[in-house]
């Protein structure tokens, strides 16, 4: 009996030590985790918001958010295509709860280079559809937007060399969604290629639209003849 009494203490005790080193991960401090939230991608973050309480409290953070990187895969799923195969498209619903969640946290927008121009189209178009959605445009406070643009060369059947540009639909939908950045003072468009009429009249909206507030500007675009 006195065995059994003492066996149970040594086992408390070493429960007690247990829980003394346990380092207590849900309780670590906001700064630490906003800083470990911030380097994830935005799956990450969505699974590490399920981990507890504190963590999802976390992921409305405005901080984590200031920052909204697209790229290749952000908010798309795999989807069969009949002659291509599978491929990754742009998930409009996720993409919606997303803006509607966070998008009011946004104050830099980075948009990387994606090849698959639809998916580009379609996010840049959302964007604007979400600013332009309320009365009061919840993408005021942006001020920084980069967009790098991912070059496309194909060979035609005569074996010369096709060059697939920034212009067109994909032009209008750039504008745009700059024309919905109010508080843009930092505009970096890199990698452009455009034809020589739409790159003559391309700073005219800027020059409209912020030729007072705007403070640093970059443009890194050859002209394609």
């Amino acid at each position: 009996m006195d065995d059994e009494v003492d066996s149970r203490k040594k086992k408390d005790r070493r429960n007690r030590r247990r829980r003394k080193v346990r380092p207590e991960w849900e309780s670590l401090p906001d700064l630490v985790l906003e800083n470990i939230f911030c380097r994830l991608s935005i799956t990450e973050r969505y699974y590490a918001s399920v981990v507890c309480r504190n963590w999802n409290r976390i992921f409305y953070s405005p901080l984590i958010w200031s920052v909204f990187v697209i790229g290749e895969q952000t908010m798309t799923r795999r989807k069969y295509n009949y002659y291509m195969g599978y491929q990754r498209t742009l998930d409009h619903c996720r993409a919606q709860i997303c803006l509607n969640c966070v998008g009011r946290h946004f104050r830099k927008i980075v948009i990387e280079p994606i090849s698959n121009f639809f998916n580009l189209y379609e996010f840049m178009n959302m964007l604007s559809y979400f600013a332009e959605f309320f009365d009061v445009n919840p993408l005021r406070y942006v001020h920084t937007l980069q967009f790098t643009f991912a070059c496309h060369l194909t060979e035609n059947r005569m074996g010369s060399e096709l060059v697939f540009g920034t212009g067109g639909r994909l032009l209008q939908a750039l504008k745009r969604l700059m024309s919905n950045l109010p508080g843009l003072r930092h505009l970096s468009l890199d990698d452009l290629l455009l034809e020589v009429h739409e790159a003559i009249f391309i700073l005219d909206d800027v020059c409209l639209n912020w030729c007072l507030s705007l403070r640093t500007l970059r443009l890194v675009f050859p002209i394609s003849t």
